[in-house]
């Protein structure tokens, strides 16, 4: 039941006991925090709104009036508050989407590169007037060059732009290719929860638009005070994500809810990659359609055999792309796995010479890390800034310079160097040779590599598999007869993401959940890729009519010297 709770974006019931326990093994647990009073349970249900399955009029009833025949984890409970407040944000939307201004066409001019007719369209409405927009961007299909005219268009109207994101990393992302200045999104709510008046970086303007980066990744109570604050200070959204990429660390899921109750702006034509085959089967990954797995099995691109065989395959693979200077990116679901993949990436640099194992070291975390190794500072730490004055953000990159005397280090990466204090060091730093797929999220590399130790979820998947521009391959431990294909297959057709509650009872009830008249959700992102598909069948046939006059020229001249040269002789 409490899994249930949880997989509908329902309060967790067991936060409703004491905080230690959500840390605490179960070996170290008291009888009565293991098995919580039946009172607590009977409390804990009350607070609960049943949201499953109509029961059949036929069916055959428990003592507790749910059918025989329903299973626990078809049971699907939430609670009063999060219904409430979901479709206080669906009704939101709909009141912005009512006053629907007109878009900036001027702005697809101001882009440096050729806009597509879906950057185009994106651009404009960006930069145009309306109160509320909504981006879809799949990856590698040119989000940021889409939001980069749109940002100097703002400007050049003398129109204020900001922009936000769920972490530290990707607002700096954000900042860095569109040039909109940018913070997290965290940051800007608590500006405008103190006391005092907001920074006079966040204090936005009326009229000023807000640009959400990574949407998908927002939280539902996160979205709910942005929205709240955006129609008091009278700011317009633009929301720009991925809602088939990773979800919000809480409760989630509404950016895919608006869009697939309003629609969207769909981004439908993947760049990123070289092959080009991998463009459009990035789009089947992305919906977890499992044909496509052959593809990339043909193609090479996936390996198995045991944990260590693994474990091993993918670090020589990252190792061999690395000393070849394409930067690789190597992923896995977990952070267990993250942590044994970055000491194995640490003992090849190690025996290649490149870190001295004898020389001075400090501990991070579970790691010794030594001077020349990469790290990840995890945790945002506004006090602790670079020599050029930037702030410490999580999931930041950098080398180390020097371990110091008194258990700090220096280090330098992008925003500068920085002296990083032992007390930091022990809590919130990790080596950055791996990460976890959701790390990995919003990078783009020329190599992207995924182990994985088990079958995981099609997000597990797409994320890591859609990193890399040249290649994106899976190492996946296979068990028994299995083979990387099974694996790959069985991980495509899994989906753990969290779905609001009202979604879940919409499709538990097979109620449409979009506005009438418009698709639902997944038929139009189904009918975008066909649009896609059709659409570079056509550039590809208009190509070769161009190219096929000259082909035929080229092929008379050469048949002509051959004939030529048979008479001569």
């Amino acid at each position: 039941m409490i899994a249930v709770a949880e997989r509908l974006g329902a309060t967790r019931i067991a936060h409703l006991g004491p905080r230690s326990l959500q840390h605490r093994s179960p070996l170290t647990l008291r009888h009565s925090e293991l098995f919580p009073p039946a009172s607590l349970w009977w409390n804990t249900l009350k607070l609960c709104v049943d949201v499953s399955r109509p029961i059949p009029s036929d069916a055959l009833l428990r003592r507790d009036g749910r059918p025989v025949t329903e299973s626990v984890v078809d049971r699907a409970l939430t609670t009063q508050a999060i219904l409430d407040q979901e479709r206080s944000l669906v009704e939101w939307a709909d009141r912005r989407f009512v006053h629907d201004g007109p878009d900036e066409s001027a702005a697809a001019t101001r882009s440096t590169i050729e806009l597509n007719l879906a950057q185009t369209e994106a651009a404009s409405a960006v930069a145009g007037h309306a109160d509320l927009v909504l981006v879809v961007g799949p990856a590698g299909t040119g989000k940021t060059t889409a939001l980069s005219p749109a940002v100097v268009q703002l400007r050049a109207d003398g129109r204020v732009v900001f922009g936000v994101a769920p972490s530290a990393t990707a607002a700096e992302v954000l900042q860095e290719e569109t040039g909109v200045v940018a913070d997290t999104l965290d940051k800007l709510l608590i500006e405008h929860r103190l006391a005092r008046p907001p920074d006079h970086r966040y204090d936005l303007p009326v009229g000023a638009t807000v640009i959400v980066d990574e949407a998908g990744m927002m939280a539902t109570d996160r979205l709910a005070e942005l929205a709240a604050l955006a129609d008091f200070k009278g700011w317009r959204l633009a929301l720009v994500g991925d809602p088939l990429q990773f979800s919000a660390v809480g409760r989630g899921g509404m950016f895919g809810l608006l869009v697939d109750t309003f629609g969207a702006i769909e981004l439908d034509r993947p760049h990123r990659f070289d092959e080009e085959w991998e463009r459009e089967a990035s789009l089947r990954l992305r919906r977890g359609d499992v044909t496509v797995a052959e593809i990339y099995d043909a193609n090479g691109r996936l390996h198995g055999g045991t944990v260590t065989q693994m474990e091993r395959a993918s670090v020589d693979r990252w190792w061999e792309l690395r000393a070849a200077g394409k930067k690789p990116l190597l992923m896995t679901p977990t952070n267990e796995a993250a942590e044994r993949l970055n000491e194995r990436c640490q003992r090849t640099r190690i025996k290649a010479g490149e870190i001295d194992p004898n020389s001075r070291h400090v501990t991070a975390g579970p790691y010794e890390v030594h001077v020349g190794d990469e790290i990840a500072t995890r945790h945002n730490e506004r006090r602790t800034t670079t020599d050029r004055g930037a702030t410490v953000k999580n999931r930041a990159v950098w080398t180390v310079d020097s371990i110091n005397t008194d258990g700090s280090l220096t280090a330098t990466g992008r925003a500068g160097t920085v002296r990083l204090p032992a007390i930091y060091l022990a809590e919130h730093v990790d080596l950055a040779y791996a990460r976890t797929g959701t790390g990995g999220q919003g990078r783009n590399v020329k190599g992207g590599l995924l182990f994985a130790e088990r079958p995981t979820d099609v997000r597990n998947i797409y994320v890591p598999m859609t990193r890399g521009t040249e290649t994106n391959e899976a190492f996946l431990v296979t068990t028994g007869g299995q083979t990387a294909l099974d694996v790959f297959i069985q991980s495509l057709a899994t989906d753990w993401i969290d779905q609001p509650a009202i979604a879940r009872q919409a499709e538990l009830n097979d109620t449409k959940p979009h506005r009438p008249g418009l698709l639902d959700g997944s038929q139009l992102r189904t009918l975008l890729e066909q649009r896609y598909e059709i659409t570079s069948t056509l550039e590809k046939a208009e190509y070769d009519l161009k190219r096929l006059p000259r082909d035929l020229r080229d092929a008379e001249q050469a048949n002509a010297a051959a004939d030529k040269a048979i008479r001569e002789r």
